[in-house]
This record gives structure tokens, C-alpha cells and sequence, in this order.
């Protein structure tokens, strides 16, 4: 985060763990594209709406005996009484509550306020299983801007097409292990 701290940043991530809140990025400066394992929403969904489950999950994990939670733990949906699940993108009922949209007009706000503007389009760790919704559009980007940088880095994989050979940078080396050497 310190890296970032005083920059004129925006974060679009598939990782639905949690980690950026950890440190201590701005929650306004967040797009979890992929859903927020801290939330739940219907299973079904009856409606667009997600509930934070840290007070639930805690309560599981205090209750659990054998690694199993008592059955009147487990969440229901408040309006239609379904079981509750993750807010995760893994089919057609991931759930894009207000918040959700909200962060992407953020995110589109952001990349409108910076076209044509010096930027870093960063890959941290950003593979080939769902390309499309950071890589090929931070290519895209970064082609369509000649004032910007795309950098790639990670462990094996660190890639930037040919067309972007003048502006790019790629690292194929432990990201943390960067991001140390970066902060100095």
C-alpha cells in the first residue's frame, strides 16, 4: 500500500480473499470483480443484495465440533429463506449488488479521468485463466494510450504482447520479492 499511498490509483482484482483491505487499500479504490468471500448472498438469488458474514462466519467457527457447524448455523436468506453462499463469480448466480456497481463505475470513472495521462497499467500475478477481465483490457488500454506503461509480474508467467514491446515491462520473479525492492 505504501507503494501506491500518495499516487492517483485504482485496483481492479479477481482475488475475492480479501487481501487489499488487509493493506490497508482504499475501499473506494476497489473493484472485486469476481464477488468478496466477506459477503454472502442468496443461493438462489431471490434478489441483487449481499450481507457482510463476519459476525456468522466467527460464530461458526467458535460452534464447530469435528470440523462440521451446527445446522441452525448455517445462513439463510433473510427474504426467502434459502441457505446463503459466497459471494463468488462461479456461475449464473453471482450476485452484483449496488455496491458492485458502484466500485466498477468508480473503476470506469477513473480510466475516463485517465485517458491519454501518463499510467501504469500493473499486472500483479494476473494469469491466463480468466484474461479478459484484467490482461487483455490493460493491453487494450495501454495500446489505445501511448503516454502509458503495461508491467507484468510474476512468478512464471510475466507477459506483454509484442505490439507493447516499447512500453512494457515484464518480470518473471516473486511479486512480494518486487514490490520489497520497489519500496526500497
Amino acid at each position: 500500500m505504501n507503494i501506491v499511498k500518495n499516487k492517483n490509483y485504482f485496483v481492479i482484482t479477481t482475488n475475492v480473499d480479501g487481501r487489499f483491505e488487509a493493506s490497508d487499500f482504499d475501499n473506494d479504490k476497489l473493484f472485486k470483480v469476481q464477488g468478496d468471500f466477506s459477503l454472502f448472498q442468496c443461493s438462489v438469488p431471490c434478489r441483487q443484495e449481499t450481507f457482510y458474514n463476519e459476525k456468522q462466519i466467527r460464530e461458526m467457527i467458535e460452534s464447530r465440533k469435528d470440523m462440521k457447524i451446527p445446522s441452525e448455523l448455517i445462513p439463510k436468506c433473510p427474504y426467502c429463506g434459502a441457505n446463503m453462499s459466497m459471494n463468488l463469480r462461479s456461475d449464473n448466480t453471482f450476485v452484483q449488488d449496488k455496491n458492485w456497481y458502484e466500485a466498477r463505475d468508480k473503476y470506469k470513472s477513473f480510466l475516463n479521468t485517465s485517458q491519454n495521462k501518463n499510467i501504469l497499467f500493473l499486472e500483479l500475478g494476473v494469469g491466463f485463466n480468466i484474461p479478459g477481465i484484467i490482461k487483455y483490457s490493460f493491453w487494450e488500454m495501454a495500446l489505445k494510450n501511448k503516454n502509458s506503461i503495461h508491467a507484468s509480474i510474476d512468478l512464471h508467467n510475466a507477459f506483454s504482447p509484442d505490439s507493447l514491446e516499447n512500453r512494457s515491462i515484464s518480470i518473471n520473479d516473486d511479486i512480494s520479492k518486487i514490490l520489497e525492492y520497489i519500496k526500497g
